[in-house]
């Protein structure tokens, strides 16, 4: 009740529940008996659940949901059958009985992997670091239920640990074939081979995408965003030449991609392509002008005078940006 801490009274109120719980069992008070022990079983998820505890996956906060209505159902069907002696001798209410919680528990189970899978995707979208992780277990529990826009979520963050979902994305165009960003982010994972013949087709259904778009100048940003997040992690691997064209391929659809031109820069930097760095830094510092970003466009000036000291643009460029 108090800043998500432990407090001796509420442990007493909790003992003293407990013993109520105990003594409507013992005394056979139903149905306040039975609903004592629903309360008692929705509660079970959240025992030596410490405040600091973070918990990634949810469960046990589904727990009510599912087996405490789950009670309160078996406790109907079993009112509902008792009521059917007329009708039926004991042992034949016994297995009636049987055959409808087994079928409950069954159902719980299924359905509540469907619902966690759309609680795990909301826990994804704000837990970045397992992020990629969530969305994979959301998918594999019910990919029919979670929105869409998973799939691209799931890209973008796989593309980035060269993690590619062609299979998944083919079974969500199943679903929605007329996505355009499905099938634009299905011609992307063609690029992780190198293989031209694999990157024609791609390219094709890149363009197909870009056609049915609603917004086109939005699915270009989007496309370059997949060719910039492959292209990173080309980078990683020190294959610089395909992170190289990568890059290039975002910024073709996208060419005031910041994070593009910056990262085309600094991979010509680290080759020592000086002229090609400058080119890339100076696109970049033109972007930032045209964005009103004044500081990053100093800097990125100030990476072309590193690179070329007498460079009389940048030099020019410079020192009107840095008068007052």
């Amino acid at each position: 009740t108090s800043q998500n801490e432990q407090h001796i009274w509420e442990m007493a109120i909790g003992v003293l529940a407990l013993i109520g719980i105990v003594i409507l069992y013992k005394k056979r008070v139903y149905p306040a008996s039975d609903w004592a022990i629903w309360t008692l079983i929705s509660i079970l998820p959240f025992l030596n659940n410490p405040p600091d505890r973070l918990s990634v996956g949810p469960s046990r906060h589904l727990y009510f949901a599912s087996l405490g209505s789950s009670f309160v159902l078996a406790w109907g069907i079993r009112f509902l059958v008792e009521r059917q002696k007329v009708w039926l001798p004991r042992k034949a209410r016994r297995i009636v009985f049987s055959l409808f919680l087994s079928a409950l528990i069954l159902s719980s189970i299924l359905s509540l992997k469907r619902a966690e899978a759309l609680s795990i995707y909301y826990t994804a979208i704000s837990n970045k670091a397992q992020s990629l992780q969530l969305f994979e277990r959301a998918v594999a529990y019910a990919p029919s239920l979670v929105p869409l826009d998973i799939y691209s979520r799931m890209f973008y963050t796989g593309l980035l640990e060269g993690k590619l979902y062609p299979h998944i994305l083919e079974d969500a165009l199943l679903r929605e074939p007329d996505q355009a960003r499905l099938n634009m982010l299905l011609g992307v994972t063609s690029f992780f081979e190198d293989n031209p013949g694999a990157h024609e087709q791609g390219e094709k259904r890149i363009q197909d995408a870009l056609k049915r778009a609603e917004n086109r100048l939005q699915m270009q940003y989007h496309t370059a965003v997949a060719f910039q997040n492959l292209a990173v992690y080309l980078n990683r691997l020190n294959h610089l030449e395909r992170a190289i064209h990568l890059h290039l391929k975002a910024l073709q659809y996208y060419p005031n991609y910041t994070l593009a031109l910056y990262s085309l820069g600094s991979i010509y930097v680290a080759q020592r392509k000086n002229e090609q760095a400058i080119e890339a830094f100076l696109a970049l510092a033109q972007v930032y002008e045209k964005l009103e970003h004044r500081a990053d466009a100093i800097l990125s000036y100030q990476t072309v005078l590193g690179l070329n000291p007498e460079h009389p643009i940048a030099r020019a460029k410079l020192k009107t940006l840095q008068q007052p």
